[in-house]
């Protein structure tokens, strides 16, 4: 007995819910829920903006550490899906030194700590942190540190 499906009168899956039918797909989730929870220690922390944009700021100024050598401000607002001039904002009102500024610290720092802890040369370490000219390099670190690199080398 081959019946056309087409013949047969057709419903919209609206019509075949039951009043109250979220409600019990509600009650089943909270029920599995409760399952997979079960025998488990969860600990819900509410974090209030300024603890986000605390830990969001430190993120950022973590992923220009790792990255000092090819970073640049508008791969790093992609990375972390931000307008390039409001990422900009961001970190003054953050840390209160621009985006330049920041990545100048952070390269700056991580040289004198390979001056203090390598024996690589001084063009290596320009160039592994992704400064392109030696005498601007050797100004910004006077600036910083009061002496050339390998005048801050020698002294450690």
């Amino acid at each position: 007995d081959h019946r056309d499906l087409h013949s047969f009168p057709t419903r919209r899956s609206s019509d075949l819910k039951l009043p109250g039918h979220h409600l019990v797909i509600k009650g089943y989730l909270v029920r599995l829920f409760g399952l997979l929870a079960e025998n488990h220690n969860y600990i819900c922390h509410y974090q209030s903006r300024s603890e986000i944009e605390e830990n969001l700021v430190a993120e950022i100024l973590k992923y220009m550490e790792d990255h000092l050598a090819d970073v640049d401000r508008t791969g790093l607002a992609a990375f972390f899906h931000f307008n390039p001039d409001y990422l900009n904002r961001f970190l003054v009102r953050m840390t209160g030194e621009n985006y330049s500024s920041n990545l100048r610290r952070i390269r700056l720092q991580r040289a004198a700590e390979e001056l203090k802890h390598t024996d690589k040369s001084v063009n290596d370490i320009i160039h592994g942190l992704g400064f392109s000219n030696k005498g601007h390099f050797n100004r910004m670190f006077s600036e910083m540190y009061g002496m050339l690199p390998g005048a801050y080398r020698k002294e450690q």
